[in-house]
């Protein structure tokens, strides 16, 4: 049941693309490579609601995702990560 609402929950995000903010992408992105199941991405992808949406996310940041970018946007993430710990521990 939880799977379902999650999927729900990604659907209803891609209604809304290319108009998300980055950690909406990210949650896409993260749940098309690591959490979904090869039937919830087909049931994804043949919702004719979001199926242009679908396509565009789909060519952007899945297909073109390759392992040099995936290790660059994780280091990239975490220097992110690390500024603003450094940026919040300052302040306190």
């Amino acid at each position: 049941m939880k799977s379902v609402q999650r999927r729900l929950e990604i659907e209803q995000s891609l209604s809304h693309y290319p108009a998300l903010p980055p950690d909406k992408v990210l949650d896409l992105i993260y749940w098309f490579k690591r959490e979904a199941t090869a039937m919830e991405i087909a049931s994804v992808a043949s919702n004719p609601a979001i199926q242009t949406k679908y396509s565009q996310f789909r060519e952007k940041h899945i297909n073109n995702l390759s392992v040099g970018g995936t290790i660059l946007s994780t280091i990239l993430g975490v220097i992110i990560i690390v500024i603003l710990a450094v940026a919040i521990s300052l302040t306190y």
